[in-house]
Formats: C-alpha cells, sequence, structure tokens
C-alpha cells in the first residue's frame, strides 16, 4: 500500500494502484504527488489508449485528480505564506473554481435544503446523533467527560471540513472519519475551534468583564441583563464570528492575527458578508435559545429529556452545517476581492 506525505507534514496511506498520481490533502488541501511509478492500466471497453495514456485516474479512487493538470498545485497568491494564510489547491487569487454554477444567493439558498441529496441528508443524521450524544454523556461521569471532549473534537473537525468543501466549491457534504489518529482528526481541531472561538468573542467576553468589575456584578448576572456597551461588545463579536472562522479554517490561527487583512476584506465585501452573518447569527440564536424553544413548543413547561436531545440535536446539527457551509461560500463566490490576494 502506497504511502504519501503532505507538505503540511500529514502521512497518508493510499490504496493500490495511485503510485504517480495526485492526492488531495483533507488537513490543508494541498495537492501532493504519491510516490512511485504510475501502474499501467488497460485500456477500459469503450475508451481508447489514448484516453488512458492521457493519466484520468480510474474511477472510484477517492481524493484523487487527473493527471491532465498536474504539473504542480495552484500558487498561492503573492505575500500569502508571508500572511501565515494557508491555501488551498485551486482556491488561488485569480482562480475560478470550475464547479461555480451558481449565483452566491442561490448557493445560500441551496445551503438550506441539500439534505434533500441522500447523501447529505445521511450526513445530517449521523452528525445529528453526536449532538444528542453530548448530553446523554453528562451523566456518565469522567468517563462521559472524556467522551464529550471526543464528540465535540470530532465535530470541530467536521466544521472546518464543511467550510473548507464549501468555499472549494463543493455541493456534498464531506464525510465523518478518523483517518488520521485522535490527535489529528480529535484534539487538534478541537483546540483550533476553540482558538477560533475565544478570538471571535474576546471583544464581548472583555467588556463583559471589565463592566462586571466596576459595577461589582456577577458577570452572570450582567449578561442576563446586558447594559448597552455589553450588548455592543459582543455585537461586533458575532460579526467578526464567520470572518474569524473562515481564515482559522482555512490558514490557522495565525492568519487571524491580520486585524488589517481582514477588516480590508470585509470592507470590499460588506454586502454578501452582512448576510452571512445573518445567517450565522441566526443559527447562532437557535443553538443557545433551543432549550427556550423547545419549552414553547411544549407549551412553555420544562421538555422531556429526551425530546430534547432528539430535537436539539437536530437543530443544532442542521444549524451547525448550514452557517459552516455558508461561511465557505462566502469565500468561493468573493475570494477575488480578498485583501491578501493581492499580498
Amino acid at each position: 500500500m502506497p504511502r504519501g506525505v503532505c507538505a503540511c507534514g500529514a502521512p497518508y496511506r493510499l490504496p493500490e494502484g495511485t503510485e504517480g498520481r495526485k492526492a488531495k490533502c483533507r488537513r490543508c488541501g494541498r495537492v501532493f504527488r504519491v510516490p512511485g511509478e504510475p501502474l499501467p492500466v488497460a485500456p477500459a471497453d469503450g475508451e481508447t489508449r489514448g484516453t488512458r495514456e492521457a493519466g484520468k485516474a480510474p474511477a472510484g479512487v477517492p481524493g484523487l485528480e487527473s493527471r491532465e493538470d498536474s504539473a504542480c498545485p495552484v500558487p498561492p497568491p503573492p505575500g500569502a505564506s508571508a500572511y501565515g494564510l494557508g491555501w488551498p489547491a485551486g482556491m488561488g487569487s485569480g482562480d475560478e473554481s470550475p464547479v461555480t454554477r451558481r449565483s452566491f444567493g442561490r448557493d445560500l439558498l441551496w445551503s438550506l435544503v441539500l439534505f434533500l441529496e441522500p447523501a447529505n441528508l445521511m450526513m445530517l443524521l449521523v452528525i445529528w446523533v453526536l449532538h444528542a450524544l453530548l448530553p446523554v454523556l453528562s451523566f456518565a461521569g469522567c468517563f462521559g467527560a472524556i467522551g464529550q471532549v471526543i464528540v465535540y473534537g470530532w465535530l470541530s473537525s467536521y466544521w472546518f471540513k464543511v467550510i473548507h468543501e464549501a468555499a472549494g466549491g463543493e455541493d456534498d457534504l464531506p464525510t465523518l472519519e478518523l483517518a488520521e489518529g485522535v490527535i489529528d482528526d480529535v484534539v487538534y481541531p478541537l483546540l483550533k475551534y476553540l482558538a477560533a472561538t475565544l478570538l471571535a468573542w474576546a471583544p464581548g467576553l472583555a467588556v463583559l468583564i471589565g463592566v462586571s468589575a466596576v459595577r461589582n456584578v456577577d458577570p452572570e448576572v450582567l449578561l442576563m441583563a446586558p447594559t448597552g456597551p455589553v450588548l455592543l461588545a459582543f455585537a461586533v463579536s458575532l460579526f467578526v464570528w464567520p470572518m474569524v472562522l473562515l481564515v482559522v479554517g482555512i490558514g490557522g490561527v495565525g492568519a487571524a492575527m491580520r486585524v488589517d487583512l481582514l477588516s480590508i476584506t470585509i470592507a470590499r465585501t460588506l454586502l454578501p458578508y452582512l448576510a452571512i452573518c445573518g445567517l450565522v447569527g441566526g443559527a447562532f440564536a437557535v443553538q443557545v435559545y433551543g432549550d427556550e424553544l423547545l419549552a414553547w413548543t411544549s407549551g412553555g413547561g420544562r421538555p422531556n429529556f429526551w425530546l430534547a436531545c432528539g430535537l436539539g440535536g437536530l437543530l443544532q446539527a442542521y444549524t451547525g452545517i448550514v452557517s459552516m457551509r455558508v461561511v465557505g461560500l462566502y469565500y468561493h463566490h468573493f475570494k477575488k476581492r480578498f485583501a491578501w490576494s493581492w499580498g
């Protein structure tokens, strides 16, 4: 079984017969060459020898690209590496993805109903099960806490995969897998997601702590009845949340430190970015106030625990997938306006 290593250091074991072909890294999106000489393959029925010699990858081999354009992956735009902004293959400045078929608005609408496709519906059900498991694991003591960390890490990894696939113009949702071990597929994505969350919500948390210290009020009490400065600070945090998620998901935590570039990008794409903020903010509100919503559906009383696990998990799975996907679509459609595309 051939082995390959991406430039980012991620190791892979690939199917037999993929020697000499191209594979796409699931971690960073780069395209790398599988070591070894390509195996000779006899032409299939109805296929000319010239077509086979053109180097097309055999059907059914996941992650492989055609060798017709295998000279090298799309280079990053000038200055991208200097900013710490990783650049997934095929997503560089000036390269329109060949899978762009819809307008931005139609792609957003499709994201709301993409679960009509059986494969996407299956992934929704899988993520639903993981969300529904979280409250159940809270009753399992230390083992349950470990289980919750693993589930949160797995979900964090999946959110970044959804962003990355949507940024590349993919219609289908990525699969959920544990291919590279617990560190790469659970711990690292969880830490990256927590870092993105902390960076985005730092303004709101800082003002909340400062105002609570000045007024000598518990932060939880102030959060229940926030003042104007606290509301404004959290509104700023919610506003930058989609951009921070996108930049951390594609380029890493260091990329989110370039506030100047991120601000310029938002200014250049203000209207579509506001649309993204509205969708992500709505999804966030549903997740935060899910218990109140379930209480309203049950007549104002406390909802049944299993009903809360089921419906609450479904709401979180649906809103999470949709919000991560629209973040990726924002990059897919407007990457030419991003500040770091020009260095």
